[in-house]
C-alpha cells in the first residue's frame, strides 16, 4: 500500500486543473459502477454522500458495505482517470445546530475522519448544514468555533496531503450570516487550510443565482448579500477555492437552476474578466433523475472549460498502519 499512496501522491503534484465535481447519490444499486460512470463521463472529483453522526447513510454506506479489493479496484481505476473519491459528511438533513448540542466538533470531525480512513476514501468533505434559516451560531461564532475545531480534527487524523473540502450554502459567507461572514471567519481562522469550496448557489428562492452578475460580481437580495464569487475574493479566499456548485435536473432542487451551456458561458466570462480558475460541482448523479446522458453533458461540457486532470493539491490518507 505504501508504494501504491507514494504513487498517487506524486502522480497529483504533477497536475495542475481544476476539480469538477459531482455528489453521487443514494439510489445507486451498484456504487462501484455508478462511480465509474461519473468518472468515464469527465468528472475528477466524485463525492459520496453522506457519514452522518449516527450512522453512515447513501452512497457512503453502501460504499462501506462493499469487499476491500472492490473498493480498492474502483479507486484505482478513479486514479488511473485522474479522479478521486472523497467521503462527504453531513448533509442537509444533518442539522449542525442539534448535532452541536451532543457532541463536540472534534468528536464529530475525529469519528468521521476514521471512518473515511477505514473506508479508503482520497479525502472528506464537509457538507455542515444549520436547520433552514438558522443563521445564530454563524452570527454568534459558536457554530463557526464548532466547525473549525471539526475540521482541525479531521485534518489530525487523514493528515496533510489528503483532501479536506467544506460545501457550505452560499449565504453561510454573506451579511446574513453576521458581521465576520460566517464561513468566511471559519476559512481565516483555519489559515486557509480548506482545499476548496463546493458552494451550494441554489435553493435559496427563486431567482437567486441565475445570472452571471449575480454569481460572479455582486450578489443582493432581499436578506442576503456579498457572496458572489468576486465578493467573496475580497474577503480574502483566493478565486481557485471558490468552486460553484448548482443542482441539475429540476427535481434535484428548489431553485437556481441553470443550464449547462448558459452556465458554461458565464464560466468562461468570469475566465477572461475576472481570472477566476474556480471550478464546477453538481449534485447529483443517482439522486432524483440525472441521466447517465445528462451527467455526461455536464462532465464533457467542463472538462473543456477546467481540464481533466486531478485538481491541484496531493491525495491520499496514508493507510499504511491500517
Amino acid at each position: 500500500m505504501r508504494n501504491q499512496t507514494l504513487c498517487i501522491l506524486l502522480f497529483l503534484c504533477t497536475l495542475n486543473a481544476s476539480p469538477i465535481v459531482v455528489y453521487v447519490g443514494w439510489n445507486a444499486e451498484d456504487i462501484a459502477a455508478g462511480i465509474r460512470e461519473a468518472v468515464d463521463a469527465g468528472f475528477n472529483v466524485i463525492n459520496l454522500e453522506f457519514w452522518m453522526n449516527n450512522e453512515p447513510a447513501g452512497s457512503v454506506a453502501s460504499w462501506a458495505k462493499l469487499p476491500k479489493d472492490t473498493k480498492q479496484s474502483t479507486l484505482d481505476y478513479a486514479h488511473s482517470k485522474g479522479a478521486v473519491i472523497i467521503m462527504s459528511v453531513g448533509g442537509g438533513t444533518e442539522h449542525i445546530d442539534t448535532v452541536m448540542t451532543q457532541v463536540t466538533g472534534q468528536n464529530y470531525g475525529t469519528r468521521a475522519a476514521q471512518f473515511a480512513k477505514a473506508n479508503l476514501f482520497d479525502g472528506v468533505d464537509l457538507d455542515l448544514e444549520f436547520s433552514p434559516g438558522t443563521n445564530g451560531p454563524l452570527k454568534d461564532g459558536s457554530g463557526v468555533n464548532w466547525i473549525v475545531e471539526c475540521h482541525k480534527a479531521v485534518r489530525a487524523v487523514i493528515g496533510p496531503s489528503a483532501y479536506l473540502t467544506h460545501a457550505p450554502q452560499a449565504p453561510y459567507l454573506g451579511e446574513w450570516a453576521g458581521p465576520n461572514r460566517g464561513y468566511v471567519q471559519v476559512y481565516k481562522q483555519l489559515n486557509g487550510d480548506i482545499d476548496w469550496f463546493n458552494l451550494q448557489f441554489y435553493n435559496q428562492g427563486e431567482g437567486c443565482y441565475s445570472t452571471y452578475d449575480t454569481l460572479f460580481k455582486s450578489y443582493k437580495s432581499g436578506w442576503d448579500s456579498g457572496n458572489a464569487i468576486a465578493e467573496l475574493k475580497s474577503q480574502g479566499i483566493p478565486y481557485e477555492k471558490l468552486i460553484v456548485g448548482k443542482y441539475y435536473p429540476a427535481l434535484n432542487g428548489g431553485s437556481g437552476l441553470v443550464e449547462p451551456s448558459v452556465l458554461n458561458s458565464f464560466f468562461q466570462q468570469a475566465k477572461q474578466e475576472l481570472g477566476w480558475t474556480g471550478g464546477f460541482m453538481v449534485w447529483g448523479y443517482k439522486c432524483n433523475g440525472m441521466t447517465l446522458k445528462q451527467l455526461t453533458k455536464w462532465g464533457k461540457l467542463m472538462q473543456g472549460t477546467f481540464g481533466n486532470s486531478l485538481p491541484k493539491k496531493g491525495s491520499g490518507i496514508s493507510y499504511d498502519e491500517l
